[in-house]
């Protein structure tokens, strides 16, 4: 919807619209409720695409992916303000067993239209097309202790499309927070001790680390969380497992 009003403007004074105020306008004349459907979109999905074939249906007009992406960026220098402000999970909704995650995931990065000119036409040996740079993506929650057998440990990666019982339904996470940054693991693990520290308290009993194979995140997290005890991802491993079980007896046995 696009509103006609009044535009003031002086030599040397800032220009301003002051029905914009009153319709809860930015300076780029995007509303609230605007921006944070885009800053939602453009979490789950990419700029511009179904995204915002999504938000023309619904609003009747498009926004080209530059101004998603500026959405986005402007209101991303909040967030950690805003996150800095939150207080902590109160201690009657956590569980006892504290638990942190870490994990690396490779992001295709776009080039800029200089670095693309630049691009080789022909790789060399060991060269690949595209670039990634490294995320790494950390959790904290706390969760409820749910004993099992290792037999019903096992029987649980078989039995995933099967109701469980009322007696055997497994604890949930509890406040769950994640985070993800590009700028390595010593600012990732850094700001995941400072939200640890926030959900400490005697209601908690029990400390444990979840993590991938690799040997540079492991060791970082041995020296930052000394209080945890450090458990490989069995989704990790599994992976490998497969792998291997495939290369001895073939993916159709």
């Amino acid at each position: 919807m696009f509103i006609e009003r009044p535009y003031f403007y002086k030599a040397g004074v800032s220009a301003q619209s002051g029905l914009d105020a009153e319709l809860g306008l930015s300076e780029d004349s995007y509303s609230d409720l605007l921006q944070e459907i885009t800053d939602y979109l453009a979490v789950y999905h990419v700029y511009g695409g179904k995204s915002m074939d999504f938000l023309e249906r619904l609003l009747g007009f498009r926004l080209s992916a530059r101004a998603v992406q500026e959405n986005v960026a402007e209101d991303s220098v909040s967030v950690e303000t805003y996150y800095a402000q939150k207080p902590p999970p109160n201690p009657e909704s956590e569980a006892e067993i504290l638990v942190i995650q870490a994990d690396g995931k490779g992001i295709p990065m776009v080039l800029e239209e200089d670095e693309v000119a630049e691009a080789q036409v022909r790789l060399g040996k060991g060269q690949k097309h595209g670039h990634k740079k490294e995320a790494i993506v950390t959790t904290v929650y706390t969760i409820s202790a749910n004993p099992r057998t290792p037999a019903e440990v096992i029987a649980s990666f078989f039995a995933e499309n099967q109701p469980q019982k009322a007696s055997q339904k497994a604890s949930k996470p509890q406040n769950k927070h994640l985070w993800a940054t590009l700028d390595g693991k010593d600012v990732a693990l850094a700001r995941l001790s400072v939200q640890v520290a926030l959900r400490e308290g005697l209601h908690i009993q029990y400390r444990v680390a979840l993590c991938d194979g690799c040997e540079a995140l492991q060791s970082r997290i041995r020296l930052q969380f000394q209080g945890f005890t450090l458990i490989l991802d069995f989704v990790h491993a599994n992976e490998y497992l497969w792998d291997a079980a495939n290369s001895l007896v073939g993916r159709n046995q």
